[in-house]
């Protein structure tokens, strides 16, 4: 992850910034961090979502949802594995989206997540963003995946900007357990649990996510509604 770096620090010369704040969810969590680690002299705010942190092991991993246990268990002990199933998962997903969904709230936590996944909106779009991201093949996302279960290439520890990290607690993709040993490990992290929230709050919580990414301590709230 961190060894990336160069070229985005190369990107960012190109087109001429100077400094910046990042803004990640879920599993970009571990990208975001590692081009904090590496340019956080030109950072301003790094702001997370639902992260997700490899170096918290979940004890009781059956019972959360499919992503964690195929990033968090498969990825972490048989990688070879997860390279088949994810172009797997990734098809079954596209070809039927609703008994995919359907099945991911049967196991969801928290109510807020159920009625955000069982919006029309939502699975249309999931749909649409998958097709785009594979469209030249999923290595790419395979590889994202195998990074975050195998562990980063670079210690929390040192990255000294101000972090926000905002997580459900009711987070059944990446417990907020790992949220709270992150801002435990990072030295100026702020954790704000969002109570009844899951994993996919950020899809009306954005707008303040973004706020807070521009230097506003604006309340993390609901300000957004999926349109139909």
């Amino acid at each position: 992850l961190a060894s990336a770096s160069p070229r985005r620090r190369e990107l960012l010369d190109q087109i001429g910034v100077d400094r910046f704040s990042i803004c990640s969810v879920s599993y970009g969590s571990g990208s975001a961090m590692a081009v904090a680690h590496e340019l956080q002299h030109r950072i301003d705010r790094l702001v997370m979502s639902s992260v997700s942190y490899p170096g918290y092991k979940q004890p009781d991993w059956r019972e959360l949802d499919l992503f964690y246990q195929m990033s968090g268990i498969l990825g972490r002990y048989w990688p070879s594995m997860l390279r088949q199933i994810i172009p797997f998962l990734v098809r079954s997903v596209m070809q039927n989206v609703d008994r995919y969904f359907d099945r991911t709230c049967k196991k969801a936590k928290s109510p807020h997540d159920i009625a955000l996944l069982s919006h029309p909106t939502m699975r249309r779009r999931t749909v649409e963003m998958l097709a785009e991201r594979t469209a030249s093949g999923m290595d790419g996302m395979v590889e994202e995946n195998l990074l975050n279960a195998q562990g980063w290439d670079f210690n929390v520890q040192d990255i000294r900007v101000p972090v926000d990290i905002a997580h459900g607690t009711l987070d059944n993709v990446t417990p907020v357990q790992g949220a709270e040993l992150l801002a435990e490990h990072l030295p100026e992290a702020r954790l704000f649990r969002l109570q009844d929230k899951g994993h996919y709050h950020h899809l009306v919580t954005w707008p303040s996510l973004l706020a807070r990414a521009a230097g506003r301590e604006t309340p993390i709230e609901d300000r957004h509604h999926l349109p139909d």
